[in-house]
Formats: structure tokens, C-alpha cells, sequence
């Protein structure tokens, strides 16, 4: 990109713009050189990245006052990738398992009822699960979302039902809270609240299973936040949408409790799960269901060629 700023720049195409870019891209350049030489010769660009984002992490703990018991463990895995007895792999699957700054298990690929016993034996605080985040932070809109004005935006809120994996056994009802979410692929994750959490947890009896923090690329810079896992299902006319309640990931982020900054998101599960259909009606709803053809048996009749995009008011 640097050499095509040159190149632009030398064509006399827009100089002002490519100048601009030019700054940026060797900004950019510079803060990959230095990161590079910070850390041992030998260990892959993305082991840097892991070491940068652990190193944030880390430093989140001390501000925030609450690591979860990982201090110890975000420490242990730091000097594990320098002496190259961890590398990272871009296949998923592999994970390894950390309790007192120690390797527990692993690598191996990560089964949620291994991670459940291994809460359950170590404590729900100061296990973490290496490999399960990216090495580079996700994208995750925390800082401010605009309500929908009307019908002409497509944005979606959506009820979940969730419960606490490690409680399955004996959740009932009264066990289970509602959440409304916006329906957001664009998050890498679910996110809810940490009073959800506490609520949660009182409602069961039991903390939830934590695998790790890890920073979050929002509209404000990167927020550290913290990985939990929930159960979650939907259900329509008292019948649950998905055969079973499914594992997710769900981060909590550090929002005041008296005014979060942000509304809960859905993650992308719902589109794993579900068939998600959107039709041409000028409607911007989405069909949600388990079987294709009874979605287009029941949605209503449109004509493709009367459709009109947001945000015109396809009643006027």
C-alpha cells in the first residue's frame, strides 16, 4: 500500500488524499516494526498480535481491580508463546486449559462438557481457555446504538431465553431469564450486561463458566471484556424454535448499572442455528424458523419488482 501511495502520488491522482494515507500506512508500518522487536526473534506475526492483546488484557485487570482469579494465567501464557513451548494456530479447534498460572490440558479441541468439569474442579474463577478467542481483537459494537425510527431501518430485537450451563440439570422456569437483544451479526459475540450476569447467577445458584477476557475493536477504541457461557434457546407460542439448548459465548463488558451504554447484542448463533429469510416486501422484517419450506408457506405474498431500500418510506 505504501508503494501504490508513492505511485499515486508520482501520477499526480488525488496527491492530497494519497499523501494523507501515505502518514497513515507508515504509522501503521512503524507500530508492526516496533512490535515485532519487542518480543523474541523467531515467533510468528500473529503470536506478536496474541502478546499485544494479552499485554492490554493485563493492564485492564489493574484498572478494572477484577481480573477473575487470571492474572496468573495471562502471565503463565505471555512466557509460554516467548519460549515457543505455545504457538498459535489458525485452525479452529485447539485450545489449551490454564488454572494457577499452569497449562491443565491440552492442546486439544475444545469440548464444552471437558470445560464444564474442569470449572467445577478448579473454581469458576481463574480458569482460562487459550485459543478460543482470536489472536487480534473482534469487532464488537459496545459504545452507542441509535434506536429504529419506524419501519425504515432494519434493525431487529429479538427475545432470547438463557440459562446457566452449569445448572442444566435442575433449571426449570424459574431459573430462566428473558433478555431482548438486537439482532447484530456484526458482533463477534453475544453481549449482555453485568448485572445480567449477577442475575443470572443469583437465579441459579451458581457462578457461570468464565474461559477467558479479551478485547473487543468497538466504535470507541478496545474494551476489555469478559467471556462467559450461557445457554440459550428461543421459543414462539411457548415451543422452544431450536431442539435444544445451545452453548454460546457471551461477553460482559464493564457498563455502568445505572445507564449501559449500549443495547445487548445477539451475535451471529441465531444465523448458525436458524433459518433467517428476508423478503422483498418493504416490511424489513426477518422470518425466523427450523424449516425452510414452512417459512415460505406462510410468509406473505410480495412482488420483488415494488420493493424500495432504506431509508425511503415505502408508505409514501
Amino acid at each position: 500500500m505504501i508503494k501504490r501511495c508513492y505511485r499515486r502520488i508520482d501520477e499526480g491522482i488525488m496527491p492530497t488524499i494519497w499523501k494523507a494515507k501515505l502518514v497513515t500506512y507508515k504509522k501503521m508500518k512503524q507500530r508492526r516494526i516496533d512490535m515485532i522487536s519487542s518480543e523474541p526473534p523467531g515467533i510468528s506475526w500473529e503470536v506478536v498480535q496474541r502478546l499485544d492483546s494479552l499485554q492490554m488484557i493485563k493492564k485492564s485487570f489493574g484498572e478494572t481491580r477484577d481480573d477473575n482469579g487470571n492474572t496468573p494465567n495471562v502471565i503463565a501464557i505471555m512466557a509460554a508463546y516467548r519460549s515457543g513451548d505455545l504457538v498459535w494456530n489458525d485452525d479452529p479447534g485447539p485450545v489449551t486449559y490454564w488454572a494457577q498460572g499452569k497449562m491443565i490440558a491440552g492442546p486439544k479441541k475444545m469440548e464444552m462438557d471437558e470445560f464444564l468439569a474442569i470449572s467445577r474442579e478448579y473454581g469458576y474463577r481463574g480458569v482460562w481457555v487459550e485459543g478460543v478467542d482470536d489472536y487480534k481483537p473482534e469487532p464488537m459494537y459496545l459504545f452507542k446504538c441509535l434506536p429504529p425510527w419506524g419501519s425504515r431501518y432494519s434493525m431487529r430485537m429479538i427475545t432470547v431465553s438463557m440459562r446457566n450451563p452449569s445448572t442444566w440439570a435442575t433449571n426449570a422456569w424459574e431459573h430462566t431469564m428473558l433478555l431482548t437483544v438486537l439482532e447484530d451479526t456484526g458482533a463477534a459475540a453475544m453481549k449482555v450486561y453485568p448485572s445480567d450476569q449477577r442475575f443470572l447467577e443469583h437465579l441459579s445458584g451458581c457462578p457461570l463458566p468464565l474461559t477467558s477476557t479479551t478485547n473487543m475493536a468497538t466504535a470507541a477504541g478496545l474494551a476489555p471484556v469478559r467471556n462467559v457461557v450461557v445457554q440459550v434457546n428461543i421459543f414462539h407460542n411457548d415451543q422452544p424454535m431450536l431442539p435444544r439448548w445451545v452453548n454460546v459465548r457471551a461477553c460482559v463488558g464493564n457498563d455502568s448499572p445505572n445507564s449501559p451504554s449500549a443495547m445487548r447484542l445477539s451475535g451471529v448463533w441465531l444465523h448458525h442455528m436458524l433459518y433467517c429469510l428476508s423478503m422483498p416486501n418493504n416490511t424489513n422484517s426477518m422470518y425466523v424458523g427450523t424449516d425452510i419450506e414452512e417459512i415460505l408457506a406462510n410468509v406473505p405474498p410480495c412482488n420483488p419488482a415494488y420493493a424500495i431500500p432504506p431509508p425511503v418510506d415505502p408508505t409514501k
